[in-house]
């Protein structure tokens, strides 16, 4: 079972805003400049009870959690303040490139071992010159590092920062060369034009039914996901077939269990118009509000220009960078990986030399860009209905 003090770890990315849930919705509502009775308005409760979610410690149930998110213009994550550990993020990319490591005699050491191929200068005598000449060989030699979790996190995190940086040209170039004309044949297609970004999980849209399918997918026993999170099999069955609620902090003992996201675990897709339009302008598409309406006209490079409902536009530009990393992801896979290898190892032999205060810290890893993070996000097959 996790204990608090692993719970706390969840949240060991920078964080200045209030660990507790009441001041963080405090905080985000103040944020937005919206009253408390609008907010309750909004969320269709009475005032008293939005009242003691931000008092007394009163916790909503997973809907409204949604609600107050989508509300606020933030995630369910920002809201109850879930942020995996560094250190699981790490250990995570390197599984994912495929280096191996292992745990070392202290649970705050690993142990890296890589192969390195050196050259060898030597001599051999030719006997139709009769005399010695150079010669070079290769010899391989394996290496083994012990590293602090903190100087493996450090050297995780600095390769994928350079990382980023040498492959974000090749591969804005490749969202340029396919994105626009995806966009194109989902904005054409006017059967979306009713469609939402809530419409595109693959997963059941009820909590129980959705934790039940992550477990599921994730190998894991109602046993053993109930003795994780510290609670008895029959209380852990009512969350899968009861509707029962659990708290913030089970919600994050769970998502830290089945390896996502608290708003992977509870189905919030944010769905935040101005992000999408964000997006669009980088990819050199236009939108522009037509006046009195929630359409946008929008005008694709090459291709000509259209009205869209905002919803449908959103959904258009979300499922378009879909199918887009979809197409890219094997190439960028492989690009990752031969780059980030060198670079990771060179930093790993050389780590003591590497500044440990400097690179943990959001201001220089952003561990969501989009751009290069295709190969951390989790993937789920089609979910066949009975």
């Amino acid at each position: 079972m996790p204990t608090r003090t692993e719970i706390r770890e969840i949240e060991e990315i920078q964080d200045s805003l209030p660990r507790n849930f009441a001041s963080r919705l405090r905080f985000f509502r103040k944020n937005m400049k919206i009253k408390q009775t609008d907010f309750a308005k909004s969320l269709h409760i009475d005032i008293q009870k939005c009242r003691r979610y931000e008092s007394v410690g009163t916790e909503p149930d997973v809907e409204t959690l949604k609600k107050m998110a989508s509300e606020l213009k933030v995630t369910v994550d920002e809201l109850i303040g879930y942020k995996p550990a560094a250190i699981n993020i790490a250990t995570d990319i390197l599984n994912k490139v495929g280096i191996t490591f292992e745990n070392a005699e202290t649970e705050d050491a690993y142990i890296l071992s890589h192969t390195v191929i050196e050259e060898v200068e030597g001599k051999c005598y030719d006997e139709e010159l009769g005399t010695y000449i150079p010669t070079t060989d290769y010899e391989e030699e394996k290496h083994s590092v012990r590293l602090t979790a903190n100087e493996l996190k450090v050297c995780v995190f600095e390769t994928k920062r350079r990382t980023d940086a040498i492959i974000k040209a090749v591969l804005n170039e490749t969202y340029a060369a396919f994105y626009s004309s995806v966009f194109w044949k989902y904005a054409m297609d006017t059967k979306y034009d009713t469609y939402s970004v809530a419409q595109l999980s693959k997963l059941p849209e009820l909590f129980p039914e959705r934790l039940r399918e992550l477990r599921i997918l994730a190998h894991i026993s109602q046993a053993e996901m109930a003795n994780e999170v510290g609670l008895s099999l029959q209380t852990y069955n009512r969350y899968e077939t009861k509707n029962a609620q659990p708290s913030i902090d089970m919600l994050k003992r769970m998502a830290l269990k089945l390896n996502v996201s608290v708003d992977v675990l509870v189905g919030f897709k944010p769905d935040f118009l101005n992000e999408a339009l964000i997006f669009l302008e980088k990819a050199k598409i236009t939108c522009t509000p037509v006046t009195g309406s929630k359409r946008y006209c929008v005008k694709v490079p090459c291709f000509g220009e259209c009205e869209k409902q905002s919803s449908a536009l959103h959904y258009c530009a979300y499922q378009a960078k879909e199918d887009t990393d979809g197409k890219i992801a094997a190439d960028l896979k492989h690009i990752f990986i031969e780059t980030f290898a060198p670079i990771f190892w060179e930093l790993v032999d050389n780590h003591k030399n590497v500044d440990l205060g400097t690179i943990i810290d959001e201001k220089y890893y952003e561990p969501y860009l989009y751009e290069v993070d295709l190969m951390n996000k989790p993937e789920y097959p089609e979910i066949k209905k009975n």
